[in-house]
């Protein structure tokens, strides 16, 4: 029955449009002579104007981007001169998503006239977790460096009041003041194992987030705001303090690791206020309709900043601000081992985000989480901001 040509060309054409990967065939001057319908869908048009005789345009068109158009054309000079090709390049049609794709390219000849069979398949997810695994990897490199160098310093300190116990028990019946100095030197002992334990709390907290798995939903962020601020309500009335939130409006997020993010950001400017005067902070939102998010790629983007006016930061502690136990101030001042704004970060990252921090010294910080509304990194999540009155 398949000996019939045309019913022949039906099935195989049927078989072709069915295809997970896009087919094309390209013409010497890179212009498709035919294409399967998911590849039309990648490029934005339908396969009659894609093909259309006196309305080709070459692949290179809806690349866009010269520099992968260029390496496209390198390749596919490659294939015409009897080679194969095989590479990932990223296109950019005016008309439809952007995307990673891995090209598959071969030479064939039929009644004398050079064309060129391309086979692609979207790679965008496998490049985004390969480059997210990369930075996870840099980060538990860096983390596990800086814990382990962090570790050391209690365990130093209990190794060397250890040995002074030893000693002072040795000097018990020679010294009349043994009992002070021993009560002193126990005080130091547990007040070393008190700080050892709250950096194994904090590796605790921020390897979490390592290994967590978003769990999206709707998300009004004023209920973020006035819950963190009500947590807060005995600490603002001690220090006469204000949290002042504006009209924030609903995302789509991870309602927990949201929520740290507000509790992390509004303890560090409460720990960091400054002495002369009551902590007050601010809380608002910016929607930036467009916003460069890639080298080759602009997106919506919401600006979700914390201002206060704290003690603020000098310009050479900013660029380590947002890496773990990394301590801006005296520790004897200060409390804390310094991965509250790590773990900012981190979360911010998460929902495919960065943050970014303004300060001077002793005029207060402004601390901006950028979360892009088109969908973040981890789980391809689907951002949607909606008004108010939705």
């Amino acid at each position: 029955m398949l000996g019939d040509d045309s019913l022949y060309a039906k099935v195989l054409r049927a078989y072709i449009d069915s295809a997970n990967d896009a087919i094309f065939v390209l013409c010497d001057e890179m212009k498709f002579l035919m294409s399967n319908q998911l590849g039309a869908r990648w490029m934005g048009w339908s396969e009659e104007r894609l093909t259309e005789h006196l309305k080709r345009r070459p692949i290179t068109w809806f690349i866009r981007d010269p520099t992968w158009a260029a390496a496209f054309k390198t390749q596919f000079e490659l294939v015409l001169n009897g080679g194969v090709a095989r590479f990932e390049c990223w296109i950019n049609p005016p008309d439809a998503r952007s995307r990673w794709v891995e090209i598959n390219l071969s030479r064939v000849e039929i009644e004398d006239v050079d064309m060129v069979i391309g086979v692609a398949r979207d790679c965008t997810e496998q490049r985004n977790f390969i480059t997210e695994l990369r930075g996870t990897n840099a980060e538990l490199s860096d983390f596990v460096d800086v814990a382990y160098h962090d570790f050391r310093e209690p365990l130093r300190k209990l190794h060397m009041f250890a040995d002074l116990m030893t000693l002072q028990l040795d000097e018990r019946e020679r010294n009349s003041d043994y009992d002070d100095r021993l009560r002193a030197t126990v005080a130091s002992v547990a007040k070393i194992a008190e700080h050892a334990n709250s950096l194994a709390s904090d590796l605790q907290r921020y390897s979490d987030l390592l290994s967590s798995f978003m769990q999206t939903e709707r998300i009004d962020l004023d209920e973020l705001a006035a819950s963190a601020q009500h947590a807060r309500r005995h600490v603002l009335a001690e220090t006469d303090g204000r949290i002042i939130a504006k009209a924030l409006p609903r995302i789509y997020g991870d309602r927990r690791m949201l929520s740290q993010l507000f509790n992390e950001l509004l303890d560090n400017a409460l720990k960091f206020a400054h002495p002369k005067r009551p902590p007050q902070i601010e809380i608002g939102a910016i929607i930036h309709i467009e916003v460069q998010h890639t080298p080759l790629q602009t997106v919506p983007a919401l600006e979700l900043w914390f201002q206060d006016n704290g003690i603020g930061a000098t310009p050479e502690q900013l660029p380590t601000i947002q890496r773990p136990f990394r301590r801006l101030h005296d520790s004897g001042e200060f409390s804390g081992n310094g991965i509250g704004l790590a773990i900012v970060a981190k979360i911010a990252r998460l929902h495919g985000g960065i943050i970014t921090v303004a300060a001077r010294e002793g005029d207060g910080a402004r601390f901006c989480v950028h979360l892009p509304l088109h969908g973040g990194i981890r789980n391809n999540m689907q951002w949607s901001l909606e008004k108010k009155d939705s």
